[in-house]
């Protein structure tokens, strides 16, 4: 899916590649215009990904599992599309599955959620498509599944505000075709990005954290 692209004027985007956005924006404006192949590391681990997803909805039969939802949020001209792990609607729960670890340290915003931003990010989207969806005017309850534990916490008004500002950051990349800016640390060893930002940073310094 062409999610940077403008369809009637709307730009579409999906939850998972709102979740890549939030952990690096630029390797989601490298994915679109360069299209790489993803390196077999990354490959594999998104083969992994689908087993194990496989056996966690064994286990929540009485959950809809990937199917294509799609939402408007009108105000910013955006459309959000994607496909929810699992979700219900009574009562509303969003889950997502993910093969990685819990972080050490709890998210020092939203009361100190212990998952990671990207990750709550992507939840909340898909807490935003159901809710507008289904008329939903309960709370939602988000899960994050991970390899050894699970974060659960409801979706409110705070976290909506992030995401609408998350989406304008969005929209803002893509209206501008602008290379966003972007941080080189730990987590850029393993990107098959990682020479080109740094030919950048040679042409355009890049703040280090």
């Amino acid at each position: 899916m062409k999610v940077m692209a403008l369809e009637n004027d709307v730009i579409v985007v999906t939850p998972s590649w709102l979740r890549q956005f939030v952990y690096c924006p630029r390797q989601v404006f490298f994915d679109y215009y360069l299209a790489l192949k993803k390196p077999l590391t990354q490959r594999l681990k998104m083969l992994l990904g689908k087993l194990l997803h496989f056996f966690f909805r064994l286990r929540k039969r009485d959950y809809i599992h990937e199917e294509l939802l799609e939402a408007d949020v009108e105000e910013l001209g955006i459309k959000l599309v994607g496909k929810p792990d699992a979700y219900r609607t009574e009562p509303p729960e969003v889950i997502e599955y993910k093969t990685s670890k819990m972080p050490t340290v709890p998210w020092h915003g939203f009361n100190g959620i212990m998952a990671y931003l990207s990750d709550v990010t992507q939840a909340c989207a898909y807490a935003y498509i159901i809710k507008r969806k289904f008329n939903i005017d309960k709370p939602i309850t988000i899960t994050i599944q991970y390899v050894d534990g699970i974060a659960q916490f409801a979706y409110n008004e705070n976290m909506e505000e992030h995401l609408l500002d998350v989406l304008k950051q969005y929209k803002r990349m893509v209206e501008n075709k602008l290379l966003p800016e972007a941080y080189i640390g730990n987590k850029c060893k393993k990107c098959q990005y990682l020479e080109l930002c740094k030919q950048i940073e040679e042409k355009l310094p890049i703040p280090q954290k």
